[in-house]
């Protein structure tokens, strides 16, 4: 569990999930290191990370780590409502699920037993991506050291992200050329007459 004060700490967190992310090349792998390692690394009950799709403007589910399938089926998140300042780039911290009007499912939030919630937005070149969300069991106001920590996390799996997406896009561009490839060869050397 992650420990303000701790830099040792603080430089394993960032070791262990470095080595996870380098050796994963899958963008659903490594929106699952995500999710776990943050709320691992912080000690909260779970995490979601939401992309945002920019044609209905909900942020869509990529990854989840200790949160149940009932809670993550209350019905579609808005990027306009729900938790809205991420979509100006603020971080935002809800102590009271119950109490707090920018909390668009609370009674799902209470059922779960998530009590606060930390929301930290996804920036790619100065565009909102996606959130990462952390979501805790007691009252909790994240510490300046902890969101320093949280955001330089989420600021590594963006890195990570764009590096996986990047991969994706060179294998798909591969295979296609391979397989064209192959269909030309065979039409040029193969002739059944």
């Amino acid at each position: 569990m992650f420990e303000p004060g701790n830099i040792k700490v603080c430089f394993e967190v960032f070791s262990r999930i470095t080595r996870e992310l380098s050796s994963a090349l899958d963008v659903g792998e490594i929106l699952d290191h995500i999710a776990r390692q943050t709320a691992e690394a912080t000690g909260a009950k779970g995490c979601a990370v939401r992309v945002l799709n920019d044609k209905t403007r909900l942020f869509e589910l990529s990854a989840v780590w200790g949160l149940s399938q009932e809670y993550l089926k209350k019905g579609p998140v808005d990027a306009g409502h729900s938790l809205a300042a991420c979509m100006n780039g603020e971080v935002v911290q809800i102590l009271d699920t119950a109490d707090d009007p920018r909390v668009q499912y609370p009674d799902d939030a209470k059922a779960e037993g998530i009590v606060s919630i930390l929301s930290v937005p996804m920036m790619m070149m100065d565009r909102i991506v996606g959130v990462l969300r952390l979501y805790t069991s007691e009252p909790r106001v994240f510490t300046e050291d902890e969101l320093a920590f949280v955001r330089a996390l989420v600021d590594l799996r963006i890195l990570a992200l764009c590096h996986a997406r990047r991969y994706s896009g060179l294998k798909v561009d591969h295979d296609s050329l391979v397989e064209n490839f192959q269909t030309w060869f065979e039409s040029s050397t193969y002739n059944p007459q």
